[in-house]
């Protein structure tokens, strides 16, 4: 079990802060607080000293809060908004999900705010995880499946819409005639989409998919985008968020703030 020191605060009557520094005692002197660590004294705060250095060894900063508003509904959180001079490392979690992220870099400073949107770095939207995501879509019934080393050409009819499938989307399938397990296929490497030839297919390179080839005939594809390419946010009926922050400067943080939609299955 981790330890921390624990801050009291007078004014609020409680314990706002956690520190992950241990110290062997601690002793305020003329507005100066002083620790002691392996036989030696240290005092806390000193202008010359980076942010969050204590005993020689650096930290982050880490703060965590919940938001829940129309805690009966189930909700998408969308976006990840801050009031404050830096941005943050962030992950979102909820109670249906665990792979939500913000990488710091990926902030835009918009009328002096920091504005994202969440990602998610989970893995196979067909894992049990990650199905909440609805990243994964339905192509169609394929009429022709073939594997030449690693390369699969699955042929479609013409009725068949191909516009919303794009190269690096990856593709799944399942069999013929259950249709019971969806296997990873790959990724799309090439869209081919030809009314007048009567040419309609997916070029897939199978070299890091499940499978190299779906048994039986007429499988039924699926295709789903990249879930860091593409926005889907992190569904819950509450969202956990945890920011991190490595900088050893001063670093203010005013409000945290997101745009939530109604979720509608």
């Amino acid at each position: 079990m981790a330890s921390y020191t624990i801050t009291y605060n007078d004014k609020v009557q409680g314990f706002p802060s956690f520190f992950s520094y241990e110290p062997e005692q601690i002793q305020g002197m003329n507005n100066r607080m002083y620790t002691f660590k392996g036989g030696n004294m240290f005092v806390h705060n000193p202008n010359e000293s980076p942010n969050n250095n204590f005993y020689g060894e650096q930290f982050n900063t880490t703060v965590s809060t919940v938001m829940n508003e129309d805690i009966l509904e189930n909700k998408i959180y969308k976006t990840i908004n801050l009031e404050g001079t830096h941005p943050w490392d962030i992950t979102l979690t909820s109670d249906l999900q665990s792979t939500g992220s913000i990488d710091a870099d990926w902030f835009e400073k918009q009328e002096n705010s920091f504005r994202a949107y969440v990602r998610n770095t989970g893995g196979d939207p067909i894992n049990a995880d990650d199905i909440p995501l609805r990243s994964m879509e339905g192509v169609g019934t394929a009429f022709n499946y073939s594997t030449l080393g690693d390369v699969d050409t699955i042929r479609f009819d013409m009725r068949v819409n191909l516009r919303n499938v794009s190269v690096g989307d990856t593709v799944y399938g399942a069999a013929a005639p259950a249709y019971d397990t969806l296997l990873k296929v790959g990724v799309v490497s090439s869209v081919s989409i030809d009314a007048t030839s009567q040419l309609n297919f997916l070029l897939v390179d199978n070299s890091a998919g499940e499978t190299t080839q779906l048994s039986g005939v007429n499988p039924y594809i699926m295709s789903a985008k990249s879930a860091l390419a593409e926005s889907h946010g992190v569904t819950g009926h509450f969202g956990v968020i945890t920011l991190t922050q490595d900088s050893t400067e001063d670093v203010e943080l005013f409000a945290i703030e997101s745009e939530v939609m109604l979720s509608k299955t």
